[in-house]
């Protein structure tokens, strides 16, 4: 912005001073607002970029899908994929009528007479296994030396991560782009067991 004490001075100076002011400040200003302009035609396709800078002004991509006058969800006839009853069930809990509700006589030492079974998909209590590995040492009846057995290949160090963790952190940091700071909430809130961001990094 022109400041007023330069206008007063230029304007001192006679009309072809203001002009060249004038001109000067809007060759300034044009310059300007194509600076602008360019910058708000950059996105993430035409320039380096990241998407997340693209904003409110991207373009929406347009579904390739037919339009349909059919309801979103299961359509009629449509044979559905709903759970169903397996013969090989994990655990089996009994649950056993105690008393008649009728008259309240005891049924803990009645047969049964048959069964009613529903089923329960569920994921396990999920948590880490610690798996000690201990070699033996012996002492050689015939020459006396103490002889100790070796520790498989896969276990090199005092403490260290097995093969299912070292899989599982590539596989949440890069396959589902999952942040270092959320895959250690991650740990913290499923197994209850506290990996530094470190760790993460050496594994990933």
């Amino acid at each position: 912005m022109v400041d007023r004490k330069i206008i007063l001075d230029t304007y001192k100076k006679g009309p072809e001073a203001v002009i060249s002011l004038f001109e000067e400040t809007f060759s300034k200003l044009e310059k300007r607002i194509q600076e602008l302009e360019n910058a708000s035609k950059k996105n993430s396709k035409n320039s380096h970029k990241p998407p997340s800078t693209d904003g409110l002004g991207k373009p929406v991509t347009k579904s390739l899908r037919k339009p349909s006058h059919r309801q979103t969800g299961g359509q009629l006839g449509h044979k559905g994929h709903t759970l169903g009853l397996t013969a090989t069930p994990d655990h089996t809990i009994t649950h056993s009528p105690t008393y008649c509700t009728c008259c309240h006589t005891s049924l803990n030492h009645e047969p049964v007479k048959g069964y009613r079974i529903r089923q329960v998909y569920d994921l396990p209590p999920i948590q880490i296994e610690v798996t000690e590995h201990k070699v033996e040492q012996k002492e050689c009846p015939h020459c006396h030396s103490i002889q100790e057995a070796q520790f498989p290949s896969t276990v090199s160090r005092p403490v260290q991560y097995g093969p299912n963790i070292k899989r599982l952190i590539p596989y949440l940091t890069h396959y589902q782009c999952i942040s270092l700071k959320r895959t250690k909430e991650f740990f913290q809130d499923c197994f209850g067991h506290s990996i530094s961001e470190g760790t993460l990094v050496n594994h990933t």
